[in-house]
């Protein structure tokens, strides 16, 4: 995925996906080979982007909006979380460049990794280890939309 100011680049299947495209368009935009509804508004398709890195992807939306993504990394096998967390790190910052932000992050045990965010136009982009019956890796992107949405005070 390519950062742009009115949207995201797919490399594969070569599509451009607009940040403020409707759930209708969304769903016709792939053809033949539709995203996997997983209820309402919310859609997973497997894709390649952020400079050649196989992804599972999950588009959300609200009411009709593109709201946000949540990244996955699928095809390899990767050295557990913090191997997983450095590789998707190295693509995001081939694809967007140096994060906007760095914090610390969640420490868990050995495992202690910082937080990084990408301010770009239209979009906020978050890569951080988060908690949730355990760690797990977060990569998340939210629109305008999403951003209003998640973070109603800070947009």
């Amino acid at each position: 995925m390519a950062a742009q100011a009115d949207g995201l680049k797919i490399e594969e299947p070569p599509l451009f996906i607009p940040w403020t495209i409707s759930e209708y368009e969304f769903a016709d935009l792939f053809g033949f080979k539709k995203p996997t509804r997983l209820f309402r508004g919310s859609y997973r398709v497997d894709l390649v982007a952020l400079s050649g890195l196989p992804l599972k992807v999950c588009f959300r939306f609200d009411d009709y909006r593109l709201a946000s993504l949540e990244l996955h990394s699928v095809g390899k096998k990767y050295p557990g979380l913090e191997g997983s967390f450095r590789i998707m790190q190295k693509h995001l910052e081939s694809t967007y460049g140096a994060p906007t932000k760095t914090s610390p992050g969640t420490k868990f045990g050995e495992l202690d990794l910082p937080s990084y965010e990408w301010t770009i136009p239209g979009a906020l982009i978050e890569h951080r280890i988060a908690d949730h019956f355990g760690p797990y890796e977060s990569t998340s992107i939210y629109t305008e939309v999403g951003r209003q949405i998640y973070f109603p005070k800070s947009s």
